[in-house]
């Protein structure tokens, strides 16, 4: 992770909110970063950080890259989805 992306997640998400982190099924590369993400997130200092799960999107068509949203059960859900410029 470039320290950029580490400044977006600090100034995003609250060490206190509970985060799920996602990624697309089948995408090696968006389940490792997800994991990558986790793992960092845990180690500096979130302590509601669900395991990464691979989950399906009805709306893959306009998911790229690592998108971030309130999730309806509570807290915020990270998802990892392709990046653009390797989706084809």
């Amino acid at each position: 992770m470039d320290p950029s992306f580490e400044s977006d997640l600090r100034a995003s998400i609250p060490i206190s909110t509970p985060i799920t982190i996602s990624a697309v099924p089948g995408d090696q590369e968006s389940l490792a970063f997800a994991q990558e993400i986790a793992t960092w997130m845990r180690a500096n200092g979130w302590q509601h950080v669900q395991g990464v799960s691979e989950h399906r999107y009805r709306e893959l068509k306009r998911l790229f890259g690592t998108n971030l949203q309130i999730n309806p059960k509570g807290g915020m859900e990270l998802v990892v989805a392709p990046r653009l410029e390797s989706a084809h």
